[in-house]
């Protein structure tokens, strides 16, 4: 608080703050409101639910967060549409596991249209495996980059995703380490693989193929 008084005290605005391994609850709304920055980079750690309400009724609605950086962080006890629409206006976020509910996935990624500000999501290490399969798909085509490592994804929810980057999607990273994709069909995961500029999984022949001439 002392260098916040100290520096924004004085009128000053800065371009963006990057802010890593900040403890959330020594976080107050006084604090963050007088942050004057056009670009707002907040990595956090060490919080209780108190504090991260706080946090999120800080930057609810319009906000300079660029990046909320919270991975292992427990967010299961946040109502979801509350949650989906403060993550929905911020560009960059990590909620790794997080402890999501399936309610919670669902509602995240239906929020991701063509209008939100969300453009790479991190949500590896969250259990996926009960989400509805379109939602999944119609969420992350919007996206420009999403890491669902470790998030137990089945066939159908893959093949459902892959069939519609194939039609039209924002996507060119896609992280799927530690997903099983042994059944899903070959020439579907080839052709997917195909249209994007990076992957991170197990079938690596085909990204060798696919970029070796590029």
């Amino acid at each position: 608080e002392v260098v916040v008084d100290g520096y924004w005290g004085k009128g000053r605005e800065l371009e963006e703050l990057f802010w890593d391994h900040v403890k959330v609850s020594n976080l107050t709304k006084k604090i963050l409101k007088k942050i004057d920055v056009k670009s707002y980079i907040l990595g956090v750690h060490g919080t209780n639910q108190p504090a991260l309400h706080i946090l999120f009724a800080t930057i609810s609605g319009p906000t300079k967060f660029k990046s909320l950086c919270l991975p292992g962080i427990c967010l299961s006890f946040l109502d979801p549409a509350y949650l989906a629409r403060i993550l929905s206006n911020i560009e960059e976020i990590n909620i790794s596991n997080g402890g999501l509910n399936t309610l919670q996935a669902e509602t995240i990624m239906s929020h991701i249209t063509a209008s939100s500000q969300l453009k790479y999501l991190n949500i590896q290490f969250n259990k996926l495996t009960d989400v509805d399969p379109t939602i999944l798909a119609r969420g992350v085509r919007e996206l420009a980059a999403i890491n669902l490592g470790n998030t137990g994804l089945t066939t159908l929810q893959i093949e459902t995703m892959f069939k519609t980057l194939n039609e039209e999607s924002k996507l060119k990273w896609l992280n799927m380490e530690s997903n099983d994709l042994s059944m899903v069909d070959q020439n579907l995961l080839a052709k997917t693989v195909c249209r994007l500029k990076v992957v991170n999984g197990y079938q690596y022949q085909y990204v060798y193929s696919c970029n070796k001439d590029r």
